[in-house]
């Protein structure tokens, strides 16, 4: 059953390390309190199902709270269109052959220094507003005119990364980490697209370097320690998000995410306490009512994994209404809230 467990969990990691990407700024995602009594019961195994899994993985990292609000205390700049959103889905690529040419910066004009300049801000609005074919326009007009400008690469490297176009992305951040390579938002930037496209290892490098250069980027550390639990360095991946949580001791997905690696890591009773700790900073989270419910059942608490897959229902995570039929008798032609009494 624990084998199943960690597999269900490993799927739920992998799909969510929802993390950001800005150009100078960090972003990134992607939890106690009160526990029920254990009641003594005739033990039973519980399978939970592959759904389950596959949610808990989804919201690691989660990289979920990367568009979350408490994302802005960990030095977001959500407005500046310079983030990535990372969701790990259907994602793969093939060996990239790129080949980077480390030109000076280009001495151009004060004419089409201000053309640039306009270009950029353009390129800023349409990004906000989710047009990224129109921002590419601007920003391809800009690196005709300046090729060589971080800014303008790293901008649009994280437009390819929202467009899924994965190897120019990664073109346009090399050629920036070429001109800057120990900008830590830099290597953050490439950190989330190796990470978007299943690199988890080059990515903990990227994120390394970014965490030696500013050691309080807690969204870089929040990505490391996603990218750890997914590479199972699950007890680094722990260290990470302490560190995380040291640095904002309200920064919610930080605890979410050390509860799915200590999940992962057999913990449960651990991850229990994170949980509970994620739902008082997030009350009308579902999802953190589902995985809490989830290391209950592990636990074999089997009321308090019930009443926990209720009210994630009830928040709307239809995924607890499968587990109820599996963990807690569920009968298909009642309500959950029939059936428990409520």
């Amino acid at each position: 059953m624990k084998q199943l467990f960690i597999y269900i969990s490993t799927l739920l990691l992998l799909s969510s390390l929802t993390l950001m990407a800005q150009p100078n700024n960090s972003e990134f995602e992607s939890y106690g309190s009160e526990q029920s009594q254990r009641k003594s019961k005739k033990k039973r195994k519980i399978k939970p199902s592959k759904s389950s899994t596959k949610k808990m993985k989804k919201d690691l990292n989660s990289f979920e709270a990367s568009k979350s609000p408490e994302t802005s205390d960990s030095q977001q700049n959500s407005g500046s269109g310079d983030v990535i959103s990372l969701d790990i889905d259907d994602l793969f690529e093939q060996n990239l052959d790129t080949v980077i040419v480390d030109a000076p910066r280009k001495v151009i004009t004060f004419k089409d220094q201000q053309k640039v300049d306009y270009f950029y801000g353009q390129a800023l609005q349409k990004v906000n507003g989710k047009d990224y074919s129109g921002a590419l326009d601007f920003l391809n007009k800009s690196l005709k005119l300046d090729p060589n400008n971080k800014e303008l690469l790293q901008l649009r490297g994280n437009i390819y990364v929202e467009l899924k176009k994965y190897r120019k992305a990664k073109n346009d951040l090399r050629k920036a980490l070429k001109i800057a390579p120990k900008d830590p938002v830099v290597n953050y930037n490439m950190a989330s697209a190796l990470t978007k496209t299943g690199k988890f290892k080059d990515a903990i490098d990227y994120f390394t370097t970014a965490i030696h250069e500013d050691p309080d980027y807690i969204l870089a550390l929040q990505g490391r320690a996603a990218a750890r639990a997914i590479t199972k360095q699950y007890d680094l991946a722990i260290d990470d998000y302490n560190s995380a949580i040291d640095a904002n001791s309200f920064f919610t997905p930080a605890y979410k995410g050390r509860g799915i690696a200590k999940s992962l890591s057999g913990r449960y009773d651990e991850a229990v306490i994170d949980f509970s700790q994620s739902i008082e900073l997030r009350p009308n989270d579902g999802f953190l009512y589902y995985y809490r419910a989830l290391a209950y059942l592990q636990m074999q608490e089997f009321d308090s994994s019930c009443r926990d897959f209720n009210k994630a229902y009830q928040l709307g995570i239809d995924e607890a209404r499968l587990e109820m039929r599996n963990a807690c008798n569920y009968n298909p032609y009642y309500n959950v809230q029939d059936y428990l009494g409520q």
